[in-house]
């Protein structure tokens, strides 16, 4: 009897660990706020690292000609967008679990130096998210909502 019980907790630990493993690693609203942040705070390269190869090329190659921008015309854009924040709303799972859609919606965030604590809503969009072997990978900017 004490073997029975023995093993029967070795199998539910091991089914335990087993669930933990699999379940590991960003879910895909943390890889989509990650990619947003990077994507609005124009570190298009750091952006395109948390994008599946097609989208990462794409997004590559979109943003040649902000590089060919002067210097000031950069740190424009980068000050227009420095306060802009990321909010995650509802992820909706589709084709077997293995891309789902993320709504975000883009604030502009008030400068810390400001009394306003609120945020004007400037973007509402989606994100489809792609399961592959690393994780989760942004695969489309979805226009619509």
């Amino acid at each position: 009897m004490k073997q029975i019980n023995f093993k029967s907790l070795l199998i539910a630990a091991f089914a335990a660990l087993l669930f933990q493993a699999c379940s590991s690693g960003p879910k895909p609203e943390d890889v989509a706020t990650d990619f947003l942040k990077a994507y609005f705070s124009t570190d298009y390269a750091k952006a395109a690292e948390f994008c599946t190869p097609e989208l990462g090329q794409d997004l590559t190659e979109a943003v040649k000609e902000l590089e060919s921008l002067s210097p000031e015309v950069k740190e424009l854009v980068k000050r227009h967008t420095r306060n802009y924040t990321p909010q995650i709303g509802e992820v909706g799972e589709y084709k077997n679990n293995d891309t789902v859609i993320v709504n975000y919606s883009i604030v502009n965030k008030p400068q810390t130096d400001s009394i306003s604590t609120g945020g004007e809503t400037i973007i509402e969009k989606q994100l489809s998210l792609v399961k592959v072997e690393e994780g989760w990978k942004v695969a489309a900017l979805n226009n619509n909502r």
